[in-house]
């Protein structure tokens, strides 16, 4: 199964505003129960008004460049309060799990997932970008025909893009025929070829490979002219 680690702070900034206040109110209705100080409570507390009132300042009318620097900095505040008594307060054992759901805090899954032998075939899109230059951007695929969905992060398990590349003068049967390999973490990927190469053809395969060194399935291998 594929997963991603999806962070619990809002990233819609009237989004915040609303998580923010929640927090405040569960937390202060258990500020005995989980230790919390009156103090640390009014830092969280005027933290989010702070952000509350800078971010109707930002969305009006009445917005200016310092207007939205202060609200960004209110949000940074605000989201570092809220992630210091988080992991050094409500990481304690009397914290159960209805407690974190009205905190609106995520429950860690007990039950790691297994990383298992790369499923799908990333895409691989070859295009120019200058003169001895081709540019290399790929994504995930679908595994059914029925999820047409294309995701541009990696899957869940894979440390990056293993491609590998020639210049040939005809289509190899296999990608074991193609000696040069780039290994991309990002995407895309810019390859700089030497100018007695331009104009000639290069021939492209990639795969995912998973954080145990496991690779996928290769794709077809993908021809391009060197500008």
């Amino acid at each position: 199964m594929s997963k991603r680690y999806v962070d619990y702070i809002p990233t819609k900034d009237k989004d915040l505003v609303s998580f923010g206040k929640n927090f405040e109110t569960v937390i202060s209705n258990n500020l005995t129960k989980w230790n919390i100080s009156q103090n640390e409570y009014t830092e969280i507390a005027n933290a989010v008004k702070s952000f509350e009132a800078s971010v109707n300042l930002a969305y009006s009318p009445a917005r200016t460049k310092p207007i939205t620097l202060r609200k960004n900095k209110n949000r940074t505040n605000l989201v570092a309060k809220i992630r210091e008594l988080v992991n050094f307060k409500l990481r304690n054992p009397v914290i159960t799990d209805d407690d974190k759901t009205s905190l609106k805090l995520h429950i860690k899954d007990p039950t790691k997932t297994p990383i298992g032998r790369p499923e799908t075939i990333p895409f691989l899109y070859i295009t120019g970008a200058g003169n001895r230059q081709l540019k290399l951007s790929f994504h995930d695929q679908p595994k059914t025909e029925k999820n047409d969905k294309k995701s541009k992060a990696k899957p869940y398990g894979i440390s990056g893009a293993f491609i590998v590349y020639d210049i040939l003068d005809e289509k190899p049967e296999t990608q074991s025929k193609l000696t040069k390999v780039l290994f991309a973490t990002r995407t895309p990927q810019i390859i700089i070829f030497q100018e007695e190469e331009r104009g000639k053809k290069a021939y492209f395969a990639i795969c995912w490979q998973n954080i145990k060194g496991e690779r996928g399935t290769w794709s077809d291998i993908m021809p391009a002219f060197i500008p």
